[in-house]
């Protein structure tokens, strides 16, 4: 049995609620399915536009299963937002990048973000946020 107060529990859930409200402002805005993990992946390689992103760096990057990312990048090149192009030194591997879709698609879910996360902290002072990131960063450092 769960305890009523469960860190995973709590978690998952206030994940759930947040990823849902994200993703119905993002669909409301763009006329394709666009997902939160959609936002983050797009995010990452545009941060990472100097580098080659394989499909294992997203599955480090966001502590995710190798099936999870995998689903997200065909659905992604499905509707234009990324595409996967062979790496000289080796056919098997296929470097991810973005494409012009993605950067409009981008710009719709930061404003998406901006809107739940402020939702989200309605009526949460500067101080309990510290807090609330200081005990989530040790939560998340003592499961690593």
């Amino acid at each position: 049995m769960i305890p009523p107060r469960s860190i995973g529990f709590e978690l998952r859930n206030v994940g759930n609620l947040f990823r849902r409200k994200l993703d119905r402002f993002c669909n409301a805005d763009l006329d394709q399915n666009v997902t939160l993990m959609h936002g983050w992946v797009i995010d990452y390689l545009m941060q990472h536009s100097d580098s080659q992103i394989m499909q294992r760096d997203l599955e480090q990057a966001f502590s995710i299963r190798k099936s999870t990312v995998s689903r997200a990048i065909k659905l992604m090149e499905k509707n234009g937002m990324i595409k996967r192009e062979p790496v000289a030194y080796d056919a098997r591997l296929k470097r991810i990048c973005f494409t012009e879709e993605a950067v409009k698609a981008q710009k719709a879910i930061e404003e998406a973000a901006k809107k739940v996360e402020q939702e989200a902290t309605k009526g949460i002072s500067q101080q309990e946020l510290d807090v609330f990131f200081k005990v989530l960063m040790k939560v998340k450092e003592n499961l690593l």
